[in-house]
């Protein structure tokens, strides 16, 4: 597997259990084999306990191992313990069978490592109190002794595919409330990961006051501001205990994220890494329940791209996407990608050829003044973002799109979710949808359209991932082509 293969990796999520007779077939054997090679160290057969706790690391190792196989891609997990807290396998116990599906020659391993957060800099220079940021995690994928054994169990591609109730593996079912710890992160914009600034634990009590010099009003309002969004987050945590939600590993609870200022960024972020209803398929996230109830997924169209054409002053475009003569997965894709860089793109990022296969057909260079014309506000967008906003960053003013946007989006995710607590109704947010119960999709519909046409000034195309549509959706389908 080459480097740019391992780029490709996808995140290797352990809140899942076999459920189809092939993969409990594989997954028994598998298990059995790694008890074996381990037996000098771990008495797996002694204890039932140990015995299922091996069964659902090898579970969820072999569904990620093998699915993202089948996409020629390998996946990734960080060995940091931390990461394994509250989840539904423990580091010692993942780490130990992974290093025995090593010795048994079923996976590979690329191992991860820590680095400096920039470049040319010699390790052997570091000292013993250096600054060490974060580096690749480690990167797994299964060998062909692997591939020939799931087959002989016949945990075939087909099977693996397969969906509803004939589907390998489910996620794995609640196993407790993730420790929230900070509801509300404030990060530097310049360094995500390095150097970030926190204040999910806010000192402070009230607000501005008559009196107050210039510097002190300005301090009293940050944080009056970052107590108001930890109260609000805290009460939709509080929210979501109270109904329930099954259907995945852990209980959803919430943080949000700002970079750099309160007006950038803002996403709502489930807790936890193993089974997090947000990291889920679509089709996983449908089988969801609520309060026990089924629930539907309503997801915005084009949020991003919408919001910008109305800063700009272009008319709403039913489908954006659509471009006579251009595949819509590629003209979405360039999009998507011009919105993240800040600008109209020259090549495709890395990703791009292996997730959107259309895209190998189309140059950047091609698509470019196909897209521009009928979205010129993609060409200079740093246009539309305010002064106030962009104000006292010293990172490219390109830098600032993205966050900007997703801070418009996620105010009028927030104004919905809060409209439908108030109705008795818990939403889940992945970023540009909801996920809500059945009964509460034509509530929730009118919640999130509110919500834009508040914070962004639209009305958007809403629909429901899980088969309908609103009055927009349908009136897509008779819409000409944008030219």
């Amino acid at each position: 597997m080459s480097a740019a293969d391992l780029d490709t990796a996808r995140f290797l999520d352990l809140g899942w259990h076999a459920a189809a007779p092939e993969a409990v077939s594989l997954v028994q054997a598998v298990a059995a084999l790694v008890a074996e090679q381990q037996a000098p160290v771990r008495q797996y057969d002694r204890l039932a306990k140990g015995q299922a706790r091996l069964e659902t690391a090898v579970s969820g190792a072999l569904r990620g191992l093998l699915r993202n196989w089948m996409h020629g891609r390998a996946v990734f997990r960080s060995h940091k313990k931390e990461h394994f807290s509250g989840g539904p396998v423990g580091f010692r116990v993942f780490a130990a069978t992974m290093r025995s599906l090593q010795a048994l020659e079923l996976v590979h391993k690329v191992p991860g490592y820590w680095c400096r957060p920039w470049a040319g800099q010699d390790p052997e220079l570091m000292g013993p109190e250096a600054d060490l940021g974060d580096g690749p995690a480690a990167r797994y994928w299964p060998t062909a002794q692997l591939l020939a054994l799931a087959w002989q169990h016949g945990l075939t591609p087909a099977v693996l595919r397969g969906r509803g109730p004939a589907r390998a593996f489910r996620p794995v079912t609640v196993s407790g409330v993730p420790r929230a710890g900070e509801t509300v992160e404030l990060r530097d914009l310049s360094a995500p990961r390095a150097g970030e600034q926190r204040v999910g634990r806010v000192s402070g009590r009230r607000g501005p006051r008559r009196g107050d010099s210039e510097a002190t009003c300005l301090a009293r309002t940050e944080v009056w501001t970052a107590i108001q969004l930890r109260l609000a987050v805290e009460a939709h945590n509080q929210f979501a205990q109270q109904v329930g939600v099954t259907g995945c590993a852990l209980l959803p609870q919430w943080r949000r994220v700002f970079r750099g200022n309160w007006a950038l960024d803002g996403r709502w972020y489930a807790l936890g890494r193993d089974g997090c209803y947000q990291g889920l398929p679509p089709e996983d996230r449908a089988e969801l329940r609520i309060g026990g109830e089924a629930v539907a997924e309503l997801d915005v169209g084009a949020s991003h791209l919408s919001i910008l054409r109305q800063l700009a002053g272009l008319p709403f475009l039913l489908d954006p996407y659509q471009i006579d003569g251009v595949p819509r997965a590629v003209v979405k894709r360039y999009v998507l990608e011009c919105l993240g860089e800040g600008r109209p793109k020259e090549r495709w990022s890395k990703l791009a050829k292996t997730e959107v296969l259309e895209v190998r057909g189309w140059s950047p260079a091609r698509l470019r003044p196909l897209v521009l014309a009928v979205h010129p506000c993609l060409t200079e967008p740093t246009r539309f973002v305010p002064e106030t906003v962009a104000a006292g960053h010293s990172v490219p003013g390109r830098k600032l799109v993205s966050p900007f946007l997703v801070a418009r989006e996620a105010a009028a995710m927030t104004a919905a979710m809060l409209e439908l607590r108030v109705q008795g109704v818990l939403a889940l947010p992945v970023h540009d949808s909801l996920v809500v119960p059945r009964w509460a999709a034509e509530l929730a519909m009118a919640a999130i359209r509110a919500g834009y046409l508040k914070h962004c000034g639209i009305d958007p195309v809403v629909r429901d991932k899980t088969g309908r549509a609103d009055t927009a959706e349908r009136e897509l389908e008779k819409a000409p082509a944008a030219a």
